[in-house]
């Protein structure tokens, strides 16, 4: 049998699926990156390495974060820039600053400005929201594909599939090699984040 007709065979021999299983797992996952910062011990050190999600962990965010933008969209369009997502009283806690004293009659002057104030203070704030999800979801799309290129072309090729490789195969087989270990690849992808959301 040839080297291209056996490059599925090759995908799944079990020393193969085994290191792919643990590059994945620690790649997939990063649970640590869920820890707050007011929740982790004080005697980390100041000098802290970068830490990002793991791949599966950004999709499950990236489709939460598309909900949340669906709803808000919604909620914001059919009531004029508000939502049920942010209800401060700013108008409020500016009047109280300012007076000091009670009064009846100036509560009542200044109750309309209160409530316009407090409604424009959303809309700035929900506008805000909306651009600021965005954002994050945006960030996060394009640390996936650049994570999925780099594995795709770089580390299924040296990490994985290289030291299980003999030196005898052609630059087709290994071609060949590499896009059937990138169909297991992608099927983990998916199962992983079925199981995520």
């Amino acid at each position: 049998m040839n080297i291209l007709g056996s490059a599925h065979i090759f995908a799944e021999k079990k020393q193969l699926r085994q290191k792919l299983a643990s590059v994945l797992k620690s790649w997939f996952f990063h649970p640590e990156a869920f820890t707050l910062p007011a929740q982790k011990k004080k005697d980390v050190s100041a000098h802290e390495m970068p830490l990002e999600m793991g791949f599966i962990d950004k999709l499950g965010e990236m489709y939460k974060i598309r909900k949340i933008l669906r709803d808000l969209k919604q909620e914001m369009e059919h009531s004029n820039g508000l939502s049920n997502g942010y209800a401060r009283n700013e108008g409020k806690f500016i009047a109280d600053q300012i007076m000091h004293f009670r009064s009846t009659y100036l509560q009542s002057v200044m109750t309309p400005k209160i409530k316009e104030l407090d409604l424009n203070i959303q809309r700035i704030a929900n506008k805000a929201r909306f651009e600021f999800y965005v954002g994050i979801y945006n960030a996060l799309r394009l640390q996936c594909e650049r994570e999925y290129d780099i594995f795709m072309n770089r580390d299924l090729w040296v990490i994985i599939a290289e030291p299980l490789c003999d030196r005898t195969h052609s630059q087709y087989g290994i071609v060949a090699i590499v896009r059937a270990l990138m169909v297991v690849f992608n099927k983990e992808i998916w199962k992983a984040f079925l199981d995520y959301r």
